[in-house]
């Protein structure tokens, strides 16, 4: 009887885990951003907004009507991203033309930005798809 119950604390776990990271995170007790990547800190400070890219537990949770993508967990208030209508749990599904998908980083498409120029990001909010234009600020 109790192997059976560690069996299911074991299955459980990082289900926990990640469900517990995922409400912190949208009531902004925690600001991730990825890491171990070289940044270009004025593209990625310019924008100002944190994400968590969308898995597919994360999909099966929050039902965005999308298996991938970025969700944004964080605006900056002021920021070039909150000024372009950026909005918490918006799913970010393109940048400047190419879907994000597990192969595609959006922190590594972001550092490649140089300040100054704008991008164009297709957001899902509500079900509803739409393009929004942020223009890069440098600091």
């Amino acid at each position: 009887m109790l192997k059976n119950k560690l069996k299911y604390l074991i299955y459980l776990a990082p289900i926990l885990v990640v469900l517990s990271l995922a409400f912190l995170l949208l009531s902004r007790q925690v600001r991730i951003l990825p890491l171990g990547l070289p940044v270009n800190s004025q593209a990625v400070t310019a924008l100002e907004f944190s994400y968590i890219p969308v898995t597919p537990q994360l999909a099966d949770y929050y039902k965005p009507g999308t298996e991938s993508g970025a969700l944004v967990t964080d605006v900056l208030n002021g920021s070039p991203a909150d000024k372009a209508g950026l909005k918490i749990r918006h799913i970010i599904l393109s940048f400047n033309g190419p879907s994000l998908t597990k192969e595609t980083s959006l922190f590594g498409l972001l550092r490649g930005c140089p300040p100054g120029v704008p991008i164009t990001l297709e957001v899902r909010t509500g079900g509803v798809n739409r393009k929004m234009e942020i223009n890069l600020a440098g600091k």
